[in-house]
């Protein structure tokens, strides 16, 4: 059997839109299990475990509050991450899973175990969905409701979530997951534009100068972004 653990944490504070504003710290981490069987295209979906953490400096923003919930007070007897993060390697994973992995990576070094992105693979297997959010596709799914998902943007429910869409993205067979760790450490391949006045449009549609001007942008508009404008530009230069 595989072990894959999907993680998810909840944050302090958003990223930093000006010098001197807080950097998000992990407030709470949440995590649940699948185990793949290697013959079939099968996978268990185990129990959800939860933790609040302590902060750095112990302070959560009104604008991280709103979105989880979560409060200074809620924190303030609770360990820190570092003292919770050997537990995320209890019994080996094989894998870590999370929807918008780049952000989880960002905040937690797993070491060698590789990453899978199951909002990048989403894209590649539905890439006609409304979008690509975890709860919208949660509904554009049906994922199963035998199980108490619990409130959007909590650590454990919000990993119990993106287990289940794991358990769903297998149960497909398209990818193997050497497969869905290599497009996961790439850009997202994004089916339709999604900035200014072309959005919403297929990238087919969406006119040369404006794919040039994206490129132009770099890393000012995000490498997502810059990736898709490059691969159409080089194929309609026949490349």
């Amino acid at each position: 059997m595989t072990l894959l653990r999907a993680i998810d944490f909840e944050t302090s504070a958003f990223e930093p839109r000006n010098e001197g504003d807080p950097k998000p710290e992990i407030c709470e981490v949440g995590w649940t299990d699948l185990t793949l069987n290697p013959t079939v295209p099968n996978a268990d979906v185990g129990k959800t475990v939860s933790e609040l953490c302590l902060p750095g400096d112990g302070v959560i923003t009104a604008e991280a509050s709103s979105v989880h919930h979560i409060v200074a007070a809620d924190v303030l007897d609770r360990p820190s991450f570092d003292e919770i993060r050997p537990r995320l390697f209890d019994g080996s994973p094989s894998y870590f899973i999370a929807h918008g992995a780049d952000f989880e990576r960002g905040l937690f070094d797993g070491g060698e175990t590789p990453w899978i992105d199951t909002y990048k693979i989403a894209l590649r297997i539905w890439p006609d969905a409304p979008a690509h959010k975890l709860q919208v596709l949660r509904y554009h799914l049906d994922l199963p409701r035998g199980r108490d998902v619990g409130a959007a943007h909590r650590a454990g429910p919000d990993s119990l979530l993106c287990a289940l869409l794991m358990q769903r993205i297998i149960a497909t067979d398209k990818f193997s997951l050497a497969d869905m760790v290599r497009f996961s450490n790439g850009p997202a391949l994004l089916p339709r534009m999604t900035i200014g006045q072309h959005r919403g449009k297929k990238w087919e549609d969406v006119p040369t100068s404006f794919l040039e001007w994206i490129v132009g942008k770099g890393d000012d508009i995000g490498r997502d972004l810059v990736a898709n404008a490059k691969f159409h530009l080089n194929k309609r230069a026949g490349a």
